[in-house]
C-alpha cells in the first residue's frame, strides 16, 4: 500500500497542471506556512488523505499553500495564486485559461 501511494504522489508532481485567476469556492481543508514552491504545494496535497486534498493553491508572496477538497472554483483575474492539480484532473479548470 505504501509503495502505491509513493508512486502516486511521484507521478502526479511530476505530472501536474498550474493555473493562476482561480478562485476557490470550498472553504480550505488546511493551510500550510512556509512553503517554497507551487511543487512542493502540490506534493503536501497529495500527502493530505483525510481530509483528502484534491486541489492545491500557492501564494508566491506570502509562501502559503492552501488545501481544497474539491474543484469547486470560479475565475477571480485578481487572484495570482497558482493552484496546481494533477494533470488528469486539469479538465475541471481548463475552461477558465
Amino acid at each position: 500500500m505504501h509503495v502505491l501511494l509513493i508512486t502516486y504522489i511521484a507521478v502526479c508532481v511530476l505530472d501536474f497542471s498550474v493555473f493562476t485567476d482561480i478562485a476557490m469556492i470550498n472553504p480550505p481543508v488546511s493551510t500550510v506556512f512556509k512553503v517554497v514552491s507551487d511543487i512542493v504545494c502540490a506534493t503536501i496535497c497529495l500527502r493530505q488523505t483525510e481530509p483528502e486534498c484534491m486541489t492545491a493553491q500557492f501564494d508566491q508572496a506570502t509562501h502559503i499553500c492552501t488545501l481544497f477538497n474539491g474543484y469547486k472554483h470560479t475565475k477571480d483575474s485578481s487572484n495570482a495564486n497558482k493552484t496546481a492539480v494533477c494533470k488528469w484532473d486539469a479538465n475541471f479548470f481548463a475552461n477558465n485559461n
